[in-house]
Formats: C-alpha cells, sequence, structure tokens
C-alpha cells in the first residue's frame, strides 16, 4: 500500500493505514493540516478518518496563521 500525504487534511476521508509520518503530526494537531508548517497553529476545523466499523472519526486539526481558516463543507468531504 503506497503511503498518502493529501494537501489539505481536510479535504477527504482518510485511511490511517495509508498515512505518512507527516500526515500523522497534521491529523494530531502538531503541523498545519494545509501546508505541514510547525509555525503558530490555530485551531483549523476538523479532518475525517474511516474507522474499522464503517463510520467517520473526526479530529481537531490545526492550521497555521499563513494558510486560510476555510475548510471544506460536509457536501464536499471525498468518501
Amino acid at each position: 500500500m503506497a503511503l498518502h500525504t493529501p494537501a489539505d487534511l481536510r479535504t477527504e476521508v482518510l485511511d490511517l493505514l495509508s498515512l505518512t509520518t507527516e500526515a500523522h503530526l497534521r491529523l494530531a494537531g502538531l503541523a498545519c493540516a494545509r501546508c505541514g508548517s510547525t509555525a503558530p497553529l490555530r485551531p483549523g476545523g476538523h479532518a475525517y478518518t474511516r474507522s474499522p466499523g464503517g463510520g467517520r472519526l473526526g479530529w481537531a486539526v490545526k492550521v497555521c496563521e499563513g494558510c486560510p481558516l476555510t475548510h471544506p463543507t460536509e457536501g464536499e468531504l471525498g468518501s
């Protein structure tokens, strides 16, 4: 399975097993969800991963001051 780092974690429902270490840091709120920067971070909405039971798990993510705060709406999330 190829590892994956989306440009913005908030744009798709993610598979935890296919994420890179960088993507895991973004998901944990230790780096910007959009660009991966560790500059001062602020709340940036939620990213979602697939749960083993078929649902979604929400993760509170952060964005840096240089990235827009806006995030995708529910209808824009890929499944």
